[in-house]
């Protein structure tokens, strides 16, 4: 991984994985639930979380270095602004372009908006415990509806039943991948007063959480039956072996290209298991 030349960290810094992550789980939602392709939302939704993400980084690299990710957002603010203002003019102009959905867009910007604003200000904003443990739930939420919900909305299909399962599935994905990024960071969330469950809980414990949550992952897998792919919708069991592999990793791994490539591409791993059904 040290081996990596600038043109392939610059990427992974910038969360181009992260950013083809949402491409792809679009894309899944649509095979799943039969949705027309969505070529105008998906191009949206990738500017839209570059520039999410980014935003973030760069606000955060002003109050602390404390990685090698966000000591590169402090060392290329100007490279950042010129990025970051690309991506909110392709951001407005899809925008525009599918302006017939504009509520459900606000939701979103207003979600991502809640979780970048303490960022804004100079003194740490000390949260109530209970904010802090649900960071993992409320970021796969967030994902779940941008991924889900919003492709079905910009279709204008009826909400049907068979869209719970896919956002069952879609929502603990991406919480059990926050929460090997929360185990990194526990240390630095200690020292900023942020309590998840990496950080109150004893290693024995939240190893016993994670596997919960695995657990819950898998029993939402098997809802995915009924759906196109059938039985071939059992490889999506294939990712929760990879998070547990990459959160048994995470305790002996620190730099970020192991998160920012690995444990990000479980977002795309997921997707790539289902696009067999295009055979």
């Amino acid at each position: 991984m040290a081996g990596l030349n600038s043109w392939s960290r610059y990427l992974l810094y910038v969360h181009v994985v992260i950013a083809a992550g949402t491409v792809v789980l679009g894309l899944q939602t649509s095979l799943w639930l039969q949705l027309p392709l969505q070529i105008q939302l998906l191009i949206f939704l990738f500017f839209a979380t570059l520039l999410s993400y980014n935003v973030h980084f760069w606000l955060a690299s002003r109050k602390s270095c404390s990685s090698g990710q966000l000591d590169w957002f402090a060392r290329h603010s100007r490279a950042t602004l010129l990025l970051n203002l690309i991506c909110l003019l392709v951001v407005s102009f899809y925008w525009y372009q599918l302006r017939a959905h504009t509520f459900p867009f606000l939701v979103m910007l207003f979600l991502n908006a809640a979780y970048t604003a303490p960022l804004l200000f100079h003194k740490e904003i000390v949260l109530p415990v209970v904010f802090t443990f649900m960071k993992s739930y409320f970021i796969g939420f967030t994902w779940a509806l941008v991924t889900v919900l919003l492709p079905v909305l910009a279709t204008e299909q009826p909400l049907e039943a068979a869209i719970l399962p896919v956002f069952l599935q879609r929502f603990l994905l991406v919480t059990i991948a926050t929460l090997i990024f929360d185990w990194r960071d526990k240390a630095r969330d200690a020292n900023w007063g942020v309590r998840t469950p990496a950080n109150l809980f004893t290693e024995p414990a939240f190893n016993r959480f994670f596997l919960l949550h695995l657990l819950a992952y898998c029993g939402s897998v098997l809802l995915l039956l009924p759906l196109p792919g059938g039985w071939y919708n059992l490889l999506q069991l294939l990712p929760a072996v990879a998070m547990w592999y990459f959160y048994r990793r995470a305790k002996e791994e620190a730099g970020d290209v192991f998160y920012l490539l690995w444990v990000d591409g479980l977002l795309v791993l997921s997707p790539l298991l289902s696009f067999g059904l295009l055979l």
